[in-house]
């Protein structure tokens, strides 16, 4: 009790609301509080509540429109705008949004205020969850602050959020030198179908820095139906701001006293219904990116200040490769000590900073960001006489990078460019040595130099993943199969997970792995290989039985290729509205080597074909010789964004992949054997 009255009697000086646990509620002051009794004064009046009656007290300040309780009481011009809109024309959908407003105002002081204000109408279940929201901020330069938070109701009556319905909570917590960001996550209630929501947040930062540079990148309608989206920038005057337009016309500028006004307005945008490899939505919306006047060279002129004195790496590291005489294990030796010895913080710059820990903070600690990794990779293989650069990156799935647009906020990570070839991101202690992640992947980024670099996308064999299987028919049904599979790109990362893993886990996994290729499949030994070497492929070998793999009709034995899974549910649209996004490009080959049994001969097997479109390829070639049938083929998926034009030639080559996945090989016993 004397814990509850302490934690009572310091929220004493900004109480207003009283909830009881009878469902009565009432707005008031909180007067004391005694080891039995609550006493608030509400007008003139002083009420007294046993303890046990009361539910909650929200400590709070008051919000605009907190006092609305039936729409009646609205005053907000822009509200009844908004609740007088007829949306019935906007089918099958989860929100409607009436109208967004997001203004951002920036001080001669270079203080920004950024405040956003939404309103959408829930039309369907699944746009409840629209109440569910959330914000980044920095607390460190930040001040936040939620508005108001409402929902006008069918019925007409309106509820107002309470704070507890809000939370600031850590982007992430642990290790506590990276807890930075916060965000703040706060439900509006009365979400039902029919309510209005409308809420309203503001973010000031205090002053632009070097590493939060003004600079914004908004996306303007939204996968659901919009009606109205604006965003202002106001500015002193003399000011002078770059803008880039994707989709959208520019602005509008006009005077205002001492500051110019920048508007931006899209009206009735209908949104987008998901579709197989969909794009992002920075690919599907209007785009709009607004910054200071810059160059990327001045950009990083001032990141190598900044950067200069956490550039040293402890010469006790670097004594740790002493003796390692040959250039190419000292490379492999050196990455793969960072990317296993350092442990991950998935942070990217956004929400941390774009700025690096040194080597000697990232050592002492043993974790830190791609970002930290990357530049303590940079620093010691420059230091041990590579030729490196320091590549910051941007985010494909966000984009890409806006040129017209310089800033250091465009970057998430960063990458290792060796001797211009070969593409170094440690992020991951079981990824290949040259492999990044799919998002970096088919970008420009930055050097340390200032100077703009292609970042390629992985095909080919970086991304192979190749199967050779050998077929023996067993007899009643029964086929003993081989396997070796060579694993590169995402799925050798997906198999290295396995080497922390006791045998008897291990096992498991590789049963789960064989189900996925072989259904109904008993394993029988199996042995990894390369699991620690970051620079060679993954070696999975594995020795395993089918049950009811072929059937026997009369002088007849009908099977399909095992492992042979192809899916034509990514083209099951007969057409397409949007572009094709493929993330990360693909590569898988099998090579069968089956046995004919004595006495039988081969009667039918799938013809040798070529298949191409723009994204997907298939070749698939059979042959038999010596007693054995050999079939093998190639699916290759290519990375990037495709024109939907694409779409027809795609869906017809996707088709054919999944029709050699049913095909059947036919023996017939032969004459010799009748007789």
């Amino acid at each position: 009790m004397k814990a509850i009255l302490i934690f009572w009697a310091a929220i004493l000086l900004s109480g207003d609301r009283i909830y009881l646990t009878s469902g009565k509620e009432y707005l008031g002051r909180l007067l004391r509080i005694t080891e039995d009794s609550v006493y608030f004064s509400v007008g003139d009046s002083t009420l007294g509540f046993a303890i046990g009656d009361v539910a909650s007290i929200d400590f709070k300040k008051k919000r605009e429109g907190d006092d609305w309780k039936e729409v009646g009481d609205i005053t907000d011009t822009l509200l009844l705008w908004a609740l007088s809109r007829d949306i019935s024309n906007f089918k099958g959908t989860g929100y409607v949004n009436l109208y967004r407003l997001r203004r951002i105002i920036v001080g001669t002081d270079t203080s920004v205020i950024f405040t956003l204000r939404r309103m959408v109408r829930i039309t369907g279940e699944r746009g409840k969850g629209f109440a569910n929201r959330s914000f980044i901020f920095f607390p460190d330069m930040e001040k936040v602050s939620l508005n108001f938070a409402r929902a006008v109701l069918p019925d007409g009556r309106i509820v107002s959020i309470r704070d507890n319905a809000i939370e600031d909570v850590s982007v992430i917590s642990r290790p506590s030198l990276y807890d930075r960001a916060k965000r703040r996550k706060f439900a509006i209630p009365g979400a039902e179908i029919g309510s209005l929501l409308d809420y309203s947040y503001s973010v000031r930062r205090e002053k632009v820095t070097p590493d939060r540079p003004f600079y914004y990148d908004l996306s303007m309608g939204d996968r659901e139906p919009f009606l109205k989206d604006v965003v202002e920038v106001v500015v002193p005057a003399g000011f002078r701001i770059l803008h880039k337009e994707e989709g959208i016309e520019g602005p509008d500028s006009t005077f205002k006293g001492d500051s110019v006004l920048y508007r931006w307005v899209l009206t009735v945008h209908g949104g987008f219904n998901a579709e197989p490899l969909m794009p992002p939505p920075a690919y599907l919306l209007p785009r709009l990116t607004v910054g200071m006047p810059d160059s990327f060279e001045g950009i990083m002129r001032r990141y190598r200040k900044l950067v200069a004195d956490s550039s040293d790496v402890p010469s006790e590291f670097i004594d740790r490769f002493k003796g390692i005489a040959d250039r190419d294990s000292l490379l492999i030796d050196v990455y793969t000590w960072i990317a296993r010895n350092i442990k991950t913080v998935p942070l990217l710059a956004d929400r941390f900073s774009h700025l690096p820990f040194s080597p000697a903070t990232v050592l002492e600690n043993s974790f830190g960001t791609p970002l930290d990794k990357s530049f303590l990779l940079y620093l010691t293989l420059r230091k041990l006489g590579y030729h490196v650069e320091y590549v910051l990156l941007p985010d494909r799935s966000r984009g890409g990078l806006v040129e017209e647009v310089p800033s250091l906020s465009q970057f998430r990570s960063a990458l290792v460019l060796l001797d211009d070839t070969l593409y170094l991101y440690p992020a991951d202690a079981d990824a290949d040595m040259g492999y990044i992640e799919p998002n970096f992947q088919g970008v420009e980024g930055l050097t340390l130099g200032g100077k703009l670099v292609d970042i390629p996308f992985l095909k080919g064999k970086s991304e192979m993943d190749s199967f050779h299987i050998k077929v023996h028919l067993a007899g009643e049904g029964r086929a003993e199969v081989r396997l070796r599979e060579e694993a590169r790109g995402k799925q050798a990362l997906r198999l290295r997970e396995l080497r922390v893993l006791s045998p008897e886990e291990k096992k498991k996994r590789v049963e789960e792995r064989l189900s996925e290729l072989f259904p109904a499949s008993e394993l029988q030994d199996f042995s990894l290989g390369n699991l620690s070497d970051l620079s060679r492929p993954v070696v999975l070998e594995v020795r395993f039985v089918l049950d009811d793999f072929y059937r026997e009709l009369g002088d007849y034995i009908f099977f399909r290729p095992p492992g042979l899974n192809y899916s034509a549910r990514e083209a099951a649209l007969e057409e397409r509205k949007l572009p094709i996004y493929v993330e990360e490009g693909s590569w898988i080959r099998h090579s069968y080597e089956i046995e004919i049994p004595e006495g039988y001969e081969v009667e039918y097997f799938p013809k040798s074909a070529n298949y191409e479109s723009p994204l997907q390829k298939y070749s698939v070639a059979v042959k038999a010789k010596g007693g054995k049938i050999f079939f093998e083929d190639s699916a290759e998926r290519l990375p990037g964004l495709f024109d939907r034009s694409s779409y027809r030639d795609f869906k017809y080559v996707v088709g054919k992949m999944s029709d050699a996945s049913k095909s059947w090989i036919v023996l017939r016993r032969t004459d010799n054997l009748k007789k």
